[in-house]
């Protein structure tokens, strides 16, 4: 077994290179698939936001609308970096915002890897850490702007917490500063300064504690000041804590409810478990101390992830709703808290092996899973936009917005967004339909297989090549569109091909094929798709820009509201 391990150290430097794969890979997805173009909240902490700033005159009103409360939260730290965003480019960049909210997620890696580095072992051991921490589970925190204050308030709630673990007394300040903005970055930061003075007194820095919950208080004045909530979803009930164990147990990658509850609770009881002989032991010994940084910081971790288990569980759960993508990464976080937390133990280098070798093997499979699964999904979000970009640029109405939005909201944020565009405060984007032109001359004749989906509330067009070839393999983007022939008119969307597996993207270096489908509702806004009956198509669009058009005789119809 020393054999074993004397090798293991010998491989740091290839267990590194491994472990950056999933970094750079995900690299590729963010600047791949994201996109400068609003979806849905965007037009409110966005559109809404900047219009209604850029009329505040006073430098007091300005700081009143940073501190303007948005449903339960407070979004300093999102409305500083949008507005800086803007001011420095001189309009609204949803996919700069994008890109700049995914930085918390390597700032929630980096601070993971100095935890580690405090830990006496091997680099190897760290493997399993990429793997679990960049997958695709969480798409609204990837390449939609939630990423945002979804992803700020993990990375400067653990960041405060490191702080309050590892800092020196006379460098207090960084974690005040860190912990205020991890308040006013999502509803959930208002715990972020209770765990840490927890931490504080742990370590027996009172001083540094007592000036902690000075700045808590003064933090709560602030955030609560004027707070209006709606008392009336809240509910505390059996429910509430199943919802808060499928909240944990969310990124463990089953669809059987019962099956992530159950690894949830299998989890937290032997973490219970263990903090009650922690504090039973530090009675003992007349709360001497606590040496082991990195277990107080895993503490940290835990008591801030059941708080916002519980916090999200009381007024969501009367919904009776799947867990919210974009909660996903405090799961996968519950889960990556856990391989730190056990692998700080040095009981015996055989269990420390057992744990690395389970934590491979779960954390690449369920990267793989994961992109296999939700990749799909992240191409089709990618060519929703670009398909609508088309359809705003020709008809100056967004036709992806549906019900939901109501039609007064849906009709302010199309005048938002024709209006953004005159003033220059924003640019549609260019994409790979932008320059096409349809011929139906010189369109392929094709037979879609045309579905009604109840659950999806739409028609499903279906296109798929018995057996896929070479150019049907290849790198492409894919389009649906409906074209009217009494009108002419012509409306494009996103559509959702076939994930190539791992041979298909060293082979063709494409991630998918041309097995696609797209979706088109039964009914939508009068002025985003008028009612009437449609031919249905697809375009491919290959690297070097050439489009191949498919159209049918086929039609479908659709309605208005």
């Amino acid at each position: 077994m020393a054999l074993i391990f004397t090798t293991l150290s010998r491989l740091q430097k290839f267990a590194i290179l491994i472990g950056i794969i999933p970094v750079l890979f995900y690299c590729y997805v963010i600047f791949n698939f994201s996109s400068n173009v609003p979806f849905y909240d965007d037009f409110f902490w966005g559109f809404d936001y900047i219009e209604t700033y850029i009329q505040k005159d006073s430098v007091l009103d300005k700081i009143r609308m940073l501190l303007m409360q948005h449903n339960q939260h407070r979004f300093i730290y999102f409305r500083a970096v949008l507005l800086e965003l803007f001011q420095l480019e001189g309009n609204l960049n949803f996919r700069h915002l994008i890109l700049v909210g995914n930085i918390s997620l390597f700032g929630i890696f980096a601070v993971y890897a100095f935890a580690f580095r405090r830990i006496a072992i091997s680099w190897v051991y760290f493997l399993p850490v990429p793997f679990l921490m960049f997958q695709y589970q969480f798409m609204y925190n990837s390449i939609v702007s939630y990423d945002v204050p979804n992803m700020s308030v993990i990375f400067l709630a653990i960041l405060t917490f490191y702080l309050a673990c590892f800092v020196t007394p006379k460098r207090s300040y960084w974690l005040w500063i860190v912990g205020f903005f991890a308040t006013f970055s999502n509803g959930n930061g208002i715990v972020v300064f209770f765990v840490a003075i927890i931490l504080l007194l742990l370590q027996q820095r009172f001083r540094q504690a007592i000036y902690t919950a000075i700045v808590y208080a003064l933090s709560l004045a602030i955030y609560f000041n004027g707070f209006q909530m709606n008392s009336g979803e809240a509910t505390l009930n059996g429910n509430t804590f199943l919802y808060a164990f499928r909240f944990l147990g969310a990124a463990f990658f089953t669809d059987i409810n019962s099956v992530s509850v159950a690894l949830s609770i299998i989890a937290v009881t032997g973490i219970v478990i263990y903090f009650i002989y922690f504090f039973v032991n530090l009675i003992k010994t007349k709360f001497k101390p606590v040496e082991n940084k990195v277990l107080l910081f895993c503490l940290g971790v835990f008591l801030f992830l059941a708080c916002t288990a519980m916090m999200t569980a009381i007024v969501r759960a009367i919904h009776k709703v799947e867990i919210p993508d974009w909660y996903k990464n405090y799961s996968i976080l519950f889960i990556t808290t856990i391989y730190l937390f056990l692998i700080n133990f040095k009981v015996n280098e055989y269990l420390q092996g057992a744990i690395l070798g389970m934590f491979i093997w779960y954390g690449v499979g369920i990267w793989y899973s994961s992109a296999e699964k939700n990749l799909i999904s992240y191409q089709y979000m990618k060519s929703t936009f670009e398909a609508d970009v088309v359809n705003f640029r020709r008809y100056q109405y967004w036709s992806f917005l549906t019900a939901q939005e109501g039609v007064q909201f849906y009709e302010r944020h199309n005048q938002q967004t024709n209006e953004f565009i005159r003033k220059g405060w924003y640019v549609l984007p260019e994409t790979p339909l932008s320059n096409q032109v349809f011929d139906k001359r010189k369109s392929e004749k094709t037979t879609f297989i045309i579905e009604k989906s109840a659950e999806h509330y739409a028609t499903i067009i279906k296109y798929t090549p018995k057996n896929p070839n070479d150019n049907d393999r290849i790198y492409k983007e894919r389009y649906g569109f409906i074209v009217n022939d009494s009108t002419n008119r012509k409306y494009f969307f996103g559509a959702t091909p076939t994930f190539n597996g791992i041979r298909g993207v060293i082979k063709y270096k494409s991630l998918f094929y041309d097995r696609v489908g797209f979706g088109v509702k039964y009914e939508y806004f009068k002025n985003a798709i008028p009612a009437g009956d449609y031919r249905v198509g697809m375009v491919f669009i290959d690297a070097n820009k050439r489009a191949e058009w498919k159209i049918s005789d086929q039609t479908i119809r659709v309605d208005n509201y």
